[in-house]
């Protein structure tokens, strides 16, 4: 993808679905790739292709002639890089990752997750945001779990698309994250359990509506998990109702899920 698509923002949202992250518009104001909506034209396996015509193309051109060539430079890049893998993803092997982690196909749907071969081995792809709707790297993982951030990237936290409701989980890892989507709850998840405190701060408070927050914790015996949940809570705790929890019996989220497809936690903190 050339130079001249640039990402949505706040300021400039999708003029086909009205979203301010994934879509890329054309710098001409002709052109539109929007995953969420369909159109004649695919884009890859994952997107559509819109074109915009007359006094329309006309005002989005000059729409998007107002953001600067160089905006956020980092993040452009990695937003077209993630939608690069998204129009190679093979669906055949995304649905061989579902099966083998135990989770719903539409999961790597909603965090935008690429599937692809590389050097001969399949990777899923799937971008890393600092909490305000912009990319700031891709980490990949293979069929056997093996996880790694692509050169450049800095951690982040995985952000599913939908209506962000009132209720909020944030667990750790992107597995987890899939596994709580398969069971119907709306997730955000760090890299790790003891890493970005702040872009979680920064996706509550960008998201004012929020009143209550559950941090999966798992239940690993260096307890790291629970640790890093505690100081999670104390970072949230002034933003909203917020309270810790394990899921009981088991490792972690997604552990759960295979072994009964229900989640079921148990508390451990309440701040």
């Amino acid at each position: 993808m050339s130079e001249k698509y640039i990402p949505v923002r706040h300021d400039l949202p999708c003029p086909v679905c009205g979203s301010v992250k994934w879509c890329m518009i054309h710098r001409d104001g002709d052109k539109v790739i929007c995953p969420k909506t369909k159109s004649r034209e695919k884009y890859g396996e994952e997107n559509y292709l819109h074109r915009v015509r007359g006094k329309q193309a006309e005002v989005l051109a000059d729409m998007v002639s107002r953001v600067p060539v160089v905006q956020r430079a980092n993040d452009v890049e990695w937003s077209k890089r993630q939608l690069l893998y998204l129009a190679k993803t093979r669906m055949d092997l995304l649905e061989k990752f579902a099966s083998d982690m135990g989770v719903h196909k539409d999961a790597f749907v909603a965090y935008r997750t690429a599937c692809c071969m590389y050097k001969g081995q399949s990777l899923l792809y799937t971008a890393m945001q600092d909490g305000e709707n912009h990319a700031i790297g891709i980490q990949t993982r293979d069929l056997e779990g093996g996880k790694r951030m692509i050169k450049g990237s800095k951690q982040g936290i995985f952000t599913p698309s939908g209506v962000i409701p009132k209720k909020l989980y944030v667990c750790e890892g992107l597995a987890d994250a899939l596994a709580l989507h398969s069971a119907g709850l709306y997730a955000i998840a760090r890299v790790s359990a003891k890493t970005c405190y702040e872009q979680t701060a920064k996706f509550v408070r960008a998201n004012p509506h929020i009143e209550d927050i559950v941090i999966v914790a798992d239940n690993d015996e260096s307890k790291a998990g629970l640790q890093g949940a505690t100081r999670l809570g104390f970072v949230l705790m002034s933003q909203a109702n917020v309270v810790v929890v394990t899921p009981e019996h088991f490792n972690d989220a997604r552990e759960m899920w295979n072994a009964q497809e229900k989640i079921e936690f148990k508390t451990v903190i309440t701040f």
